[in-house]
């Protein structure tokens, strides 16, 4: 039971650092679309780059280490 519960809170802790990841991205791309719409497309760009860096970082640890589109 201890074990089941240190893998579903594994787990978890994982998609919850996802979504604090998009969360951030997405205020970060809002907080530049109100200064200017260049600086708002700019932070997407980034954005879009930094999540696939993460995505790509944890799908190497997953133990998968072919990229996408290979």
């Amino acid at each position: 039971m201890i074990k089941l519960t240190k893998k579903v809170l594994k787990k978890l802790w994982l998609y919850s650092d996802i979504i604090a990841w998009i969360l951030a991205m997405i205020f970060f791309c809002i907080a530049f679309f109100t200064i200017n719409n260049t600086f708002g497309l700019f932070s997407i760009g980034i954005s879009l780059v930094v999540l696939g860096y993460v995505f790509e970082f944890i799908g190497r640890s997953k133990g998968n280490s072919s990229k996408g589109g290979e």
